[in-house]
């Protein structure tokens, strides 16, 4: 692997790149732990150990590769101190993975020459693999777990008696691996139990991520019994899982990636126990395998320990595990792939050579975020925990699991020479309610200074970012505490924190143009509004745009077209932003406009100067993030098509799909709902569209005809969601015409939809000729085209006018379609004719 990451060969260099993103992979990282006591029902307690096992594994990596002594001494200190501390550890779940990951930083260390590592670690640290290899209320060693619990605590004990050099344990473990010796049988994780003979795996009848916890953990602990075996140190009891019962491991994987690729599976009523039957296969979150697991911030291990095993270790070609093979081009690399990778997996192209001597990782600077995670002390253990996540904006820890009443502090907490009144938050939380955030300073019981929230995204690491006032301007360094109480969470958890920051105000809020404090030859307006003629600005001093903007979106009056340009530093200064404004006829419309992400960043001081055209009325404006807050999904990420047939057409980065087809999606964010999923697509003629989420027998979430393209240009159409599914979802759209699709998003920045108003009369009489006026807007400055989907029965669309003599009494329905030649929308309409 070192020789490998060292020559700059694939996968080895991308997943040991990843590896050292990860915030755990740092010599500077902060210990969750020691903790004499690890008990279960406390999330804060059980990931310390956790979280800490990684942490020791990832310096440990880091250093075998490196040789850099510093990631050395941070793995070393991490075991030496749990060992010395640790008496109790009953928790399974999230503990136990962290002791089988930091048995694996001591067996790097214990046979790597100039590590460190003494007989008294040995020693020590053997201890403690005792202390969990023992039965409760002592440690994890028992045969009761339920499904794949019992998974991730026996990679732990098989961890402890390969270190142990324990052969009465291992063969201990194997049986109960294997043959099962749960006294529950319908709730055993053994191969013999968990996995029937046609794969299926039973734990899929409860939702997926928990039957991938029982593939996954079954992986792990295969792949320790196949390195044994190798060895020959333990004898005959070193029996290979991954030929056990004729691959019956490579079955269960083969069913569970058919199922999540889209695709129907026979089911056998499973019987649990004898209160509970899984009756049918869940589609509890199908589909969401493809990308990080957010339990340790690690991609599934289903291609790099089972798939490369039975195809490079074993010779089984793609055609005889076809369902496995999809889903592994569709997974990451990290260090799963670092680790399990075989050498006959290597690529062939032309290695990159070394990688450079130290990453760049982390957030971007310059949006002067304090992470959550940098705090100075809490509440404690038991109420706080800080967690690793990557995204967009970088790898990071965060601060989650926070539990009612917890506090964090943060001292010297620099509020800078500007006096500044807003404070922001980004955080999450699964509850329906906001979490109230105190502001304090100097206690928990201190002044109070302001009053923040999480918000109820639906869950803790789909973030949003909030402001409020403070009681007060602040200068200089203070230390705050954050207090957190009112979430709703079954649990109790008050949700997760990113980061916090001051400023004299947020961007990405609606800021009352009338109250900018920056005001040069300007009227005043009816409505809190302000008219800027031409010359005239407003502006904001210290204003926060964080990580940037990708749109400007405004509320807008003007008689005529005109032009505002947004300026740094004063109103003479540079212009980062050119927004051209339509003519809203004198009547209150909101305008978007795209600019470049990047052109403003951090804390600046903004101005909007109007620089050409017809005076111009403001309202309200702000300036959205730097990131889409939904993540498109590109079709070429198809994971199946469970009817009909699709291709993918390389040169376009699109995907054909035929029609009466249809296409299974990886799961699409809808963090806590959409409006609307827009489809970048391009067509010959109009296409029925059809969306449902998990399942194509469920109702639909999104129906409408796609209308055509016939100048072979990519366009956009939403369709409204109805309603919105939560969080992520796979998805199967389902066409009755060819269509090249390119990508779906729900509610997309910067594509605003034409609005089509329809002047519809109270009533219409029959028999009387009627003229219905139809008129089109578009926020982003596009010309709008109006066409009729569906007219009553003589009806016509003449103009933008609908001319029609009705001849029958009652409802009748319209259909028209605006198209900016970008986004369509539709508007219904029902007309009641007497």
């Amino acid at each position: 692997m070192r020789d490998m990451v060292q020559k700059g060969v694939e996968p080895w260099r991308s997943a040991y790149e990843q590896v050292r993103e990860d915030p755990r992979a740092s010599s500077d990282y902060r210990l969750q732990g020691p903790l004499a006591v690890v008990e279960g029902f406390n999330r804060p307690i059980e990931y310390t150990i956790g979280t800490d096992g990684f942490a020791a594994h990832a310096n440990a990596l880091e250093w075998y590769v490196t040789g850099n002594p510093a990631y050395r001494d941070k793995a070393l200190d991490i075991i030496r101190q749990w060992s010395a501390k640790l008496t109790n550890l009953t928790e399974f779940i999230h503990a136990a993975p962290g002791v089988a990951r930091m048995a694996s930083a001591a067996e790097i260390l214990r046979y790597t020459e100039g590590s460190g590592w003494t007989d008294a670690d040995t020693a020590a640290f053997s201890h403690l693999l005792r202390i969990v290899a023992s039965p409760p209320p002592v440690g994890v060693d028992r045969d009761d777990m339920f499904q794949n619990q019992a998974g991730y605590g026996h990679i732990a004990l098989f961890a402890a008696a390969v270190f142990l050099d324990d052969k009465a344990l291992f063969a201990k473990y194997l049986n109960r691996a294997t043959v099962g010796t749960n006294p529950v049988p319908g709730q055993d994780f053994s191969l013999d139990r968990q996995i029937r003979d046609n794969g299926q795996l039973n734990e899929m009848g409860r939702d997926q991520p928990h039957a991938h916890g029982d593939l996954t953990t079954l992986a792990e602990i295969a792949q320790t019994t196949w390195i044994q075996s190798r060895e020959g140190n333990l004898g005959d009891l070193g029996t290979d899982l991954f030929a056990y019962r004729n691959n019956r491991l490579l079955s269960g994987a083969e069913f569970f990636a058919k199922y999540n690729l889209g695709y129907d599976v026979p089911w056998t009523p499973h019987q649990l126990n004898p209160t509970t039957l899984y009756k049918q296969v869940s589609p509890t979150t199908r589909g969401e395998f493809t990308g990080k697991l957010s339990e340790f911030n690690v991609n599934s291990p289903l291609k790099a320990l089972i798939y490369n095993h039975y195809h490079y270790e074993l010779g089984v070609a793609d055609k005889d595990m076809p369902n496995l093979s999809a889903m592994a081009k569709q997974i990451g690399s990290d260090w799963n792939d670092l680790l399990w990778t075989p050498a006959a997996a290597a690529s062939s192209g032309k290695p990159a050579g070394p990688p450079a001597p130290n990453g760049n990782y982390g957030p971007d600077p310059s949006f002067e975020r304090v992470a959550a995670a940098d705090w100075t002390e809490t509440s404690g253990k038991n109420d706080v925990r800080n967690d690793p996540w990557v995204d967009a904006d970088g790898s990071r820890l965060i601060v989650r699991d926070i539990q009612q009443g917890g506090w964090i502090k943060y001292a010297n907490f620099d509020f800078g020479d500007v006096p500044r009144d807003t404070f922001l938050l980004r955080g999450g939380a699964s509850t329906t309610v906001p979490t109230q955030v105190a502001v304090h300073l100097d206690s928990p019981t201190g002044e109070l200074i302001g009053n923040a929230t999480i918000a109820p995204t639906g869950w803790y690491t789909i973030f949003q970012t909030t402001a409020t006032r403070l009681t007060r301007p602040m200068t200089g360094k203070h230390t705050i505490v954050l207090t957190f109480t009112g979430s709703n969470n079954v649990y109790h958890w008050q949700g997760a924190v990113d980061w916090i920051k001051v400023a004299s105000g947020s961007a990405q809020l609606d800021n009352v143009a009338a109250a900018a404090p920056a005001q040069q030859g300007t009227k005043p307006g009816p409505d809190k509004s302000v008219t800027l003629p031409a010359g005239a600005s407003i502006g904001w001093r210290d204003l926060d745009f964080d990580n940037g903007a990708q749109s400007f979106t405004a509320k807008v009056r003007t008689t005529g077209p005109a032009t505002l340009e947004l300026r740094t530093g004063s109103p003479d200064g540079p212009a980062v932003a050119t927004y051209a404004l339509p003519d809203t006829g004198g009547v209150w419309l909101p305008v978007q406009r795209a600019q470049e992400a990047r052109a403003v960043v951090g804390r600046k001081d903004v101005y909007l100067v109007q620089t050409g055209g017809a005076d111009v009325s403001l309202g309200t404006v702000r300036w959205t993030e730097g990131v889409d807050p939904y993540v498109a999904t590109p079709a070429t990420a198809v994971m199946g098509t469970p009817e009909g047939h699709s291709t993918v057409l390389g040169a376009e980065s699109a995907l054909l799909v035929q029609g009466q087809s249809a296409i299974a999606l990886p799961p699409v964010e809808f963090k806590s709902g959409a409006q609307t999923l827009a489809l970048r697509y391009r067509s010959a003629g109009p296409v029925s569209v059809t969306v449902h989420s998990d399942t194509m027998t469920s109702d639909p979430i999104a129906v409408g005809v796609l209308p055509a393209s016939p100048d072979g240009q990519l366009r956009t159409a939403r369709l409204p969601l109805m309603p919105s599914p939560k969080r992520a979802h796979l998805l199967f759209i389902t066409v009755d015409a060819p269509l090249v699709l390119k990508q779906v998003q729900a509610d997309p920045v910067n594509a605003e939809p034409p609005q089509l108003t329809v002047q519809v009369p109270d009533l219409v009489q029959a028999g009387s000729e009627v003229r219905i006026p139809v008129s089109a807007y578009d926020a982003d400055g596009n010309a709008v085209k109006i066409t009729a989907e569906t007219l009553p029965p003589g009806a016509r669309l003449d103009r933008n006018v609908i001319v029609w003599t009705p001849r029958d009494s009652g409802d009748q329905s319209i259909v028209l379609v605006g198209d900016d030649g970008h986004d369509v929308t539709r508007k219904s309409v029902s007309v009641a004719v007497g």
